[in-house]
């Protein structure tokens, strides 16, 4: 199993703009807690 999660953000509006920095604010306890590290491939 891929110890790497790649994430793709479809538009920067309000959604997505909060999806993206939730993800950067929460990366390492989103690590701890899944095993797996979130990387943003794409915007």
């Amino acid at each position: 199993m891929k110890k790497e999660f790649n994430i793709a953000i479809v538009g920067l509006g309000q959604i997505g703009i909060f999806l993206y920095n939730e993800l950067k604010r929460n990366q390492k306890t989103i690590q701890l807690l899944t095993g797996k590290k979130i990387k943003i491939v794409g915007l």
